[in-house]
């Protein structure tokens, strides 16, 4: 799950920037991989503890904001599981709940009614220089918390960046072989939130701060640390955002024709609704050369490539 969003237009920025931040009602959301995460946040008012209820937002986001030493010694991080890992997650995918467009809506959804094109990103109070792992193998964890926070403007109104912190510092104690940085899936990010509540980036050592540090003695790592730069207790979690309920689901893409499959994606683009992807790699030397831009391919190649696990694989139009 290699996320990149890109910026967005600085006069919306602004815009959204000046939203009142009052919970109002309950959100129901949905995450994908291709999967959903539905997360209901209960109605509580933080104004509180809130000094302002605007941001400061630069019109044209710097891409060199934020960690300044993140792009030092970085090797494209990627997440590696071992057998066993993967097929938690692959079990994972078939087990969640399907999301499937009825077939009497299908002929519609599959018409001029849907755009070639529909971007939810504005919904993101995005910093690029902030949002950048660096080592950490934990995009499962940026990817799951930007869809949070998709569905946490949408329907509460609440334009807000949520901590990834919080969640690397606490996950399976922040280190070892069952650290953030080592890898994981929707399922754990919902795991990690049921009954539980999400920190705001702007909380008290809870921004991102974890870019220096990888997996549990994994090949070739150049971080310095396997373990949380962040002990837990040390980071605010007053105020927060309490989570009534959360829960993974798959958009059905595998057992359909492809019109179908991106019908049924595009159904959940056009409800805004944030998209969690994972594809797997046959060879990570490859999609190193990839990212860099060695050779000049696009990612239609890649996924053309790479595709050992067709159960989570899919190619979008």
């Amino acid at each position: 799950m290699c996320v990149k969003i890109k910026e967005k237009n600085g006069d919306e920025t602004m815009k959204k920037s000046k939203r009142n931040k009052n919970f109002g009602r309950g959100t129901t959301a949905i995450l994908v991989a291709m999967m959903l995460l539905i997360v209901a946040f209960s109605a509580i008012d933080i104004s509180a503890y809130k000094t302002s209820n605007s941001k400061t937002t630069p019109d044209e986001p710097n891409e060199d904001e934020g960690c300044s030493e993140c792009a030092d010694h970085v090797e494209y991080p990627c997440m590696r599981p071992d057998k066993e890992t993967l097929k938690r997650w692959i079990d994972s995918y078939n087990a969640a709940p399907k999301f499937s467009v009825e077939e009497k809506k299908l002929e519609n959804l599959q018409s001029d009614s849907l755009d070639s094109s529909y971007s939810v990103l504005d919904h993101v109070d995005y910093i690029p220089g902030d949002r950048d792992q660096a080592n950490c193998g934990n995009c499962w964890a940026w990817a799951g918390t930007g869809c949070m926070e998709i569905a946490h403007d949408v329907e509460n109104g609440i334009f807000d960046r949520l901590s990834i912190q919080y969640l690397n510092s606490n996950y399976n104690g922040g280190s070892g072989a069952g650290y953030a940085c080592c890898g994981g899936w929707l399922a754990d990010v919902a795991t990690f939130y049921t009954s539980g509540f999400a920190v705001p980036w702007s909380n008290t050592n809870a921004n991102w701060q974890d870019w220096n540090t990888c997996c549990f003695n994994p090949p070739d790592c150049p971080a310095a640390s396997s373990d949380t730069n962040v002990p837990p207790a040390s980071i605010t979690t007053i105020p927060n955002y309490d989570i009534l309920s959360i829960s993974e689901v798959t958009i059905v893409t595998q057992t359909v024709s492809e019109s179908s499959a991106i019908a049924n994606i595009k159904a959940i683009l056009e409800s805004d609704q944030g998209i969690f992807f994972g594809f797997f790699l046959a060879d990570f030397d490859d999609f190193r050369a990839f990212w860099r831009g060695d050779g000049g391919e696009d990612e239609t190649s890649l996924f053309g490539r790479f595709h050992l696990v067709p159960q989570l694989f899919s190619i979008i139009q």
